[in-house]
C-alpha cells in the first residue's frame, strides 16, 4: 500500500509539472548545503548532507518540487543515505520573502547500515522554509526537512541558492 501511495504521489508532481504553465509560474534550479542528524533507531549520528532540486509554480501559492538528496555518512563512518524526495510545496509571502512548506514521498537508499548491506524505502516526508529573494533570478533558501528512514527520524537542516527563471 505504501508504495502505491509514493507512485501516485510521484506521478502527480511529475503530472503537474508537465502541466502548461500560468503567468505567474516559475522554474527553479538549486543546491543546498547542511546538516543531516538521526538519533536513536538503527543508526545514531550526524553528517554533512546536500540537496539538488528543480521544481515549478502552479500558481502563486502552489507548486512542485523533485530532489536529490544525500545524507552523508551518518555518525562518520555510519551508513550512506540518499533519496528521490518529490514534493508538493505550498507558499505564502512574508514581507520580501516567502514561506513555504512541502509535503512528498522520500524513495531513501541506505548502504552499509548495521541491519543489511543495503535498505531501501518509500516513506512521506515534510518540510519547511523561507526563500530570500536576492535578485529577480537568484534566491537564498533556508529549510527544515523531516525524513522517516525505517524506525528513524532524520532530521536535515540546510541553506542554499536557487535560480529561478
Amino acid at each position: 500500500m505504501r508504495s502505491m501511495t509514493a507512485m501516485a504521489m510521484a506521478i502527480s508532481v511529475l503530472a503537474a509539472a508537465a502541466l502548461p504553465r500560468s503567468a505567474a509560474a516559475d522554474a527553479t534550479v538549486g543546491a543546498n548545503l547542511g546538516s543531516a542528524r538521526t538519533n536513536g533507531g538503527d543508526f545514531d549520528g550526524s553528517d554533512t548532507g546536500w540537496k539538488l532540486h528543480i521544481g515549478s509554480t502552479f500558481s502563486e501559492f502552489i507548486g512542485g518540487e523533485i530532489g536529490y538528496v544525500s545524507f552523508g555518512k551518518l555518525g562518520g563512518d555510519g551508513p550512506e543515505a540518499r533519496a528521490w524526495t518529490p514534493a508538493v510545496m505550498l507558499s505564502v509571502p512574508v514581507g520580501s520573502a516567502r514561506a513555504y512548506g512541502k509535503f512528498g514521498v522520500a524513495f531513501a537508499d541506505v548502504e552499509g547500515s548495521a541491519l543489511r548491506d543495503e535498505y531501501r524505502n518509500e516513506d512521506p516526508f515534510y518540510g519547511m522554509g523561507l526563500r530570500f529573494g536576492l535578485s529577480p533570478g537568484l534566491g537564498f533558501r533556508v529549510e527544515y526537512e523531516r525524513y522517516t528512514i525505517g524506525n528513524d527520524d532524520l532530521d536535515m537542516a540546510q541553506a542554499g541558492l536557487e535560480l529561478r527563471f
